[in-house]
């Protein structure tokens, strides 16, 4: 595993950050695509196919607003408390996404 970012600048590192195994953190999943792949969903295949609608529909896609005043408040952080935001998003949508997944 690479190292975890002290300061997060890239997508990467957001990821390296979530993906940090520490006693704090929840746990980051990963999607095992080819046993998804190898499975025979035939008998659910009514609910398979409305779950995956349900997903490519994605209400929550414009759920927050990040437009050009949200980037500059952002930018205009004192660093510390910036990289404590950053953080605290990063550990939220982790543990909401495995909340989910669960």
């Amino acid at each position: 595993m690479s190292a975890i970012p002290q300061v997060v600048d890239s997508a990467a590192d957001a990821t390296r950050r979530a993906e940090a195994d520490a006693l704090l953190n929840p746990r980051f999943y990963r999607t095992d695509y080819a046993a998804l792949n190898k499975m025979d969903v035939t008998a659910v295949r009514a609910e398979w196919d409305q779950l995956l609608a349900e997903f490519r529909n994605d209400v929550n896609r414009n759920h927050f607003e990040r437009d050009a005043s949200f980037q500059a408040e952002i930018r205009s952080l004192p660093p510390e408390l910036r990289q404590e935001f950053i953080d605290f998003l990063i550990s939220s949508v982790t543990a909401e996404f495995s909340g989910c997944v669960l």
